[in-house]
């Protein structure tokens, strides 16, 4: 029976168009990661990795997940196990995953390390200590594996407390890509009052402000986010339980006192206090030109016994219900009518937001190409599928040619491999449009696409263009 070889030059290009595209035109484009937690320090530090294990499996909860699922025990996921025990379970929870991303993702990843075997049960051994081998070397350090992949821009994830002591240092070398850092107040969102007031207590230990007032809290989050700027920050995120919003009044800033004395309020008082924040907040992003990012639906830590013995970020997360976009178009509207909307990417992560969120954003955007847009494929939607799905939508209910393209959310290092799977699932797209007699066939019109797409669109959008002051 004759079948494709796997993983061919071609994977995942449908006909010669696509292969076209992507071979000549995206494949060695370079990258802008714009959202991802990996650590800065391991740039600064920039030494090798022990071995394979540390680099795929020490902090990957996508894996952890799956491993669970083939029924593996905790020690071999996040416990005691050695390094080679641990990669001989993933390989083992690999061979009952076709159709997962995390097969396709594995093996990308391989091949950036230049192993072209597969990984199975019988080969893990000899891939484990290949792999460890070659991540020990110089050529493999931290930087040199992003190199390996043409990133030009690294965004990570920061709290505005975070002093960005790696950033700053990262930022005097001489580097080909740079590290920039992204605002992430969430914890200053979460509005319970004992966890507020900790937070609050750090935050203000952290800066030296004293924060005891709402205009002491502003004063503050300005001088945070001036420093972030300063360090070549360009876009703030939010992850966000859900859309609900109230139109701030004249009581928001006398509640949010009431919260910064300790006092509790009602859910309904705290729901206006957190609008009046996030409100307050994306003024403030669009006054820098900051890109705002707005990550929902997800449900976290629904399994408790989990929570409690792996922490947070182990994997026990899940989508949640569809969002309330009535909710949504109120906070927008409230910041275009004071001409404060910042540029804003909308990510879903129940497939049924998708449609909505991106016909939503078709509302707020003018004066700059996609100033409110769907954001691509997220977490439990970034497969092959779901980005064709998040693909065809962007195309269907706005202007594909403004999206910024794709982005890893990833803790891991070789994630920066997902770059190479979403061109290749793009380039099939456009390229079966124009072999079914959707689109012309026209190297005018094609090339730009792809190129901003993939490349130029988040240069432009989050200002990478400019220098790090």
């Amino acid at each position: 029976m004759a079948t494709i070889p796997f993983m061919n030059d071609d994977f995942l290009l449908g006909g010669p168009t696509a292969r076209w595209l992507f071979h000549e035109v995206a494949k060695t484009l370079p990258i802008h990661d714009f959202h991802n937690h990996l650590d800065p320090t391991v740039f600064r530090e920039n030494g090798g990795f022990p071995h394979l294990t540390a680099l795929w499996l020490d902090q990957d909860h996508y894996k952890w997940r799956a491993m669970r699922q083939a029924g593996l025990s905790e020690q071999l996921i996040t416990g005691e196990a050695s390094p080679e025990e641990k990669f001989a379970a993933w390989a083992h929870t690999l061979s009952l995953a076709p159709g997962n991303p995390l097969f396709i993702w594995s093996h990308l990843e391989l091949r950036a390390l230049g192993i072209q075997e597969v990984l199975t049960p019988t080969t893990a051994t000899r891939i484990f200590r290949m792999a460890s081998e070659r991540l020990a070397s110089k050529e493999y350090s931290a930087r040199k594996i992003v190199e390996l992949f043409h990133v030009r821009t690294l965004g990570t994830t920061d709290d505005p407390s975070s002093e960005l002591e790696a950033h700053k240092a990262l930022a005097r070398e001489d580097l080909s890509f740079s590290v920039r850092p992204t605002f992430r107040p969430d914890k200053l969102l979460t509005l319970q009052a004992p966890l507020f007031r900790r937070y609050l207590h750090d935050f203000s230990e952290a800066i030296g402000i004293t924060i005891d007032n709402a205009e002491a809290l502003w004063d503050a989050l300005e001088v945070r986010m001036d420093y972030f700027y300063h360090l070549g920050c360009r876009s703030a995120d939010h992850a966000l339980p859900d859309t609900a919003f109230l139109e701030p009044s004249a009581r928001s800033e006398s509640l949010l006192n009431r919260l910064l004395k300790n006092e509790e309020l009602t859910p309904t008082e705290a729901l206006e206090v957190r609008s009046y924040l996030l409100v307050g907040l994306a003024q403030r992003y669009a006054e820098r030109g900051w890109v705002m990012q707005l990550h929902w639906g997800a449900l976290r830590n629904v399994n408790s016994r989990g929570l409690r013995h792996q922490g947070t970020d182990a994997g026990y997360d899940v989508m949640s219900g569809p969002l309330d976009i009535s909710s949504l178009s109120r906070f927008l509207n409230t910041l275009e009518n004071k001409d404060q909307l910042p540029k804003t990417i909308l990510y879903n992560l129940n497939p049924s937001d998708a449609t909505p969120l991106a016909v939503l954003a078709g509302a707020f955007s003018h004066s700059v190409p996609g100033k409110v847009q769907l954001g691509a494929a997220w977490w439990f939607n970034d497969h092959q599928r779901g980005n064709q799905q998040q693909i065809g939508i962007l195309a269907e209910q706005g202007l594909l040619g403004t999206s910024v393209g794709m982005l890893t959310d990833s803790r891991s290092l070789l994630s920066l491999a997902r770059h190479e799977y979403f061109r290749r699932i793009f380039c099939s797209q456009l390229g079966s449009w124009v072999e079914e007699g959707d689109f012309p066939s026209d190297e005018s019109l094609l090339v730009p696409l792809v190129k901003g797409v993939c490349y130029e669109n988040a240069a432009r959008f989050f200002s990478f263009e400019e220098s790090q002051s």
